[in-house]
């Protein structure tokens, strides 16, 4: 019986290889990547392609005739799948050495979440190559993974389009050319962010490699890079906290954390403390579109500025506050150092000693939530009491 059974299963698989062979038809069943499916649109300016699963988006990158037309994303798509595709090479890249996307694609505020590459080859991200009449705003890439050769960006590997409110966060290892968001940037990139880290494969000696992107010969202004950068062999990188390598570019009002990017310099950035890059004043100062905005949630998900998706402003960043200790008529004891706080995070008293050490701390003045507070001052001494200076009410900064 089994025998039989066997026989018939050989039979099957042979006249559907024949099948195959005959008509041409990619034999979807064999693989892990989805059958493509045709997006509702258009792909015009006026009726775009509309993008809203992976199914929709393989659709795009498995033919290069679709490379030069308007797409706009509906919904976060999952792609973590792509690990399984093409033998656990992943994703393949829209835009290519020989043909670069050409179009448009607007992400719509919306997320690609676990896009995998892993290929022995350059131009490499979700855009491989992107020419100068594409161009790419309002996608965020989280959780990616991009292992490849030259050429590698989260967003894109190489790229001549125009970018504009994009972001990555994952990780992207490679030889040369390598960058959080970008590899190769030769034109230009607006309000934009990474937060991955980018590793240099191998002992080589290339310096190419930047929090933000691997080399730059165009513009990039108001974004920022927190992401390491490493190397797995050789000489430490030291001064690639943003951008890499750097030819005819012109930079402004960029950013890069040092503290969190295992680099001491950057080229087209100012560096800032992670504190600093948290707090609004850095931005505002900067001439960023960038406002604060009290919502707990959002600091417990990033507190480094975030880009919004409608409204007049551009970015958006938890708001802080300040507190500061007085000693008042106290004649022994330290007084604590100035704290920062954000909105939403819990508040723990610095410790203090002798006659500073107080007990029963209070809300006055109508406050009952700390998370309220903009500036505190903490009243030690004979005082024995939390009293508020600045406070939100309404969105409003108010003072006592």
């Amino acid at each position: 019986m089994f025998g039989l059974l066997l026989r018939k299963m050989r039979i099957f698989v042979m006249a559907f290889a024949v099948f195959v062979f005959i008509t041409g038809m990619p034999c979807f069943i064999c693989s892990a990547e989805p059958v493509p499916a045709e997006p509702s649109g258009n792909g015009t300016a006026i009726d775009p392609y509309e993008i809203s699963t992976l199914a929709e988006l393989y659709w795009i990158t498995i033919d290069s005739s679709r490379w030069n037309k308007h797409y706009i994303q509906t919904a976060d798509i999952n792609a973590s799948d792509t690990t399984n595709w093409d033998n656990g090479k992943g994703w393949t890249p829209i835009g290519n050495n020989v043909n670069s996307f050409s179009g448009f694609y607007d992400g719509g505020g919306h997320t690609i979440i676990g896009l995998h590459i892993n290929r022995a080859d350059s131009c490499q991200g979700l855009f491989g190559k992107a020419g100068s009449g594409a161009e790419i705003k309002n996608l965020g890439l989280i959780n990616l993974f991009i292992y490849g050769t030259h050429y590698l960006g989260g967003l894109i590997g190489y790229n001549f389009s125009l970018v504009s409110n994009c972001y990555s966060a994952g990780f992207v290892h490679g030889q040369t050319y390598v960058g959080g968001l970008i590899g190769n940037n030769q034109r230009t990139a607006t309000n934009c962010y990474s937060t991955g880290n980018v590793t240099r494969k191998n002992s080589n000696p290339h310096t190419s490699f930047g929090g933000f992107c691997g080399n730059c010969d165009g513009e990039i202004k108001n974004s920022y890079a927190t992401g390491s950068v490493f190397v797995e062999d050789g000489d430490a990188l030291t001064d690639n906290g943003f951008a890499g390598t750097v030819g005819i570019a012109t930079f402004n009002n960029n950013f890069w954390d040092s503290e969190s990017s295992n680099q001491t310099g950057a080229n087209g950035a100012e560096s800032k403390t992670t504190l600093e890059m948290k707090q609004f004043k850095t931005f505002d100062d900067a001439g960023w579109n960038i406002k604060e905005i009290t919502n707990s949630s959002y600091y417990n998900g990033s507190p480094y500025p975030g880009l919004v998706t409608s409204g007049i402003n551009i970015w958006q960043i938890n708001a802080s506050y300040k507190i500061t200790y007085n000693a008042n008529d106290a004649q022994t004891g330290t007084v604590p150092d100035q704290q920062i706080k954000f909105y939403g995070q819990d508040l723990v008293l610095a410790s203090n000693t002798g006659s500073l050490a107080k007990a029963g701390f209070f809300l006055q003045d109508g406050i009952h939530n700390l998370t309220q507070a903009v500036q505190i001052m903490i009243q030690a001494g004979s005082a024995d009491q939390i009293k508020t200076l600045v406070f939100m009410q309404n969105g409003q900064r108010k003072t006592l």
